[in-house]
């Protein structure tokens, strides 16, 4: 899709060129609910996926906006039916070359210890999976060093969309010891967000 603001044309991001970090904008939760507060969190979103100037979307009629955002949506749409496909069993990014391994029982238990413990400091699905690739894809030529997470993490951010969820997708599917891991966080997750509305949740003393 292409959208034109004051004479320029844009041209939005196929399904290819969307990042595991684009990704996460779409899932970043709810939308508010005032007006203009939504529309600025519109822009934001789409400043982000097409690289357009913040002011210069703002300049765009609330129509062409919403256009945009519909069509990225359903682009992230047909990449969720994708997540059924088998992942690539290899994939270069940034000159190195990261290999999805069939088996993850196979892997040292020096990679899983540092995906568990940085498993549980991450609060969002974004980081989870990129912690995922990172700790769990070895990379062609490359010692595992566990001092380099952080960069990794970053890097794994900026994979294919499609990339990184078939692959983390796949680790689900076929690997118990993963999938038990990512069910524990996200309980684990879902005790932190009743534990914040706790004060909220305790009834009100009688005057």
């Amino acid at each position: 899709m292409k959208l034109t603001v004051n004479g320029h044309t844009y041209r939005l991001k196929g399904i290819d060129e969307l990042t595991l970090a684009d990704w996460g904008l779409f899932h970043s939760g709810p939308w508010p609910e005032d007006k203009a507060e939504a529309f600025e969190h519109m822009v934001g979103i789409l400043s982000r996926v097409t690289t357009i100037p913040r002011g210069t979307l703002r300049k765009c009629n609330v129509r062409d906006l919403e256009g945009a955002v519909a069509s990225i949506g359903e682009t992230l749409t047909k990449g969720g039916e994708a997540l059924s496909q088998e992942p690539p069993k290899e994939w270069t990014h940034k000159g190195r070359r990261y290999i999805v391994p069939h088996d993850l029982e196979d892997l040292s238990f020096e990679r899983w210890q540092a995906f568990t413990s940085i498993l549980f400091g991450i609060d969002n699905e974004v980081d989870a999976y990129a912690a995922a690739i990172a700790c769990l894809c070895p990379i062609d030529g490359e010692e595992f060093d566990a001092g380099k997470l952080g960069d990794r993490i970053e890097d794994a951010k900026g994979l294919p969309m499609l990339n990184a969820l078939t692959c983390a997708a796949f680790f689900f599917a076929s690997s118990e010891r993963f999938r038990t891991s990512i069910e524990g966080w996200s309980l684990s997750m879902l005790r932190k967000s009743v534990q914040s509305l706790g004060p909220m949740l305790k009834p009100s003393a009688r005057a």
